[in-house]
């Protein structure tokens, strides 16, 4: 699972960034649940839209990927 969000840039353009792998975290204190995110695009912001969802794609894909062999081997 992954997420892109909207930003703004230095001169207020529109920019992208993208996480994947949330870990949820419940409410606590009368404060609504949040999540914290496993990789993130380490605060490169991504021009389009289209390429922060590709970025979030390749990530799931890879992980997906890793999962697959370790449960080949188990």
């Amino acid at each position: 699972m992954g997420a892109v969000t909207e930003g703004r840039g230095k001169r207020g353009a529109t920019i992208w960034y993208a996480a994947v792998g949330p870990d949820f975290r419940p409410p606590a204190r009368g404060l609504s649940g949040f999540a914290i995110w496993d990789k993130n695009n380490d605060g490169k912001p991504f021009p389009t839209v289209a390429a922060a969802a590709k970025w979030v794609r390749a990530e799931v894909d890879a992980t997906a990927a890793t999962e697959t062999k370790e449960d080949q081997h188990q």
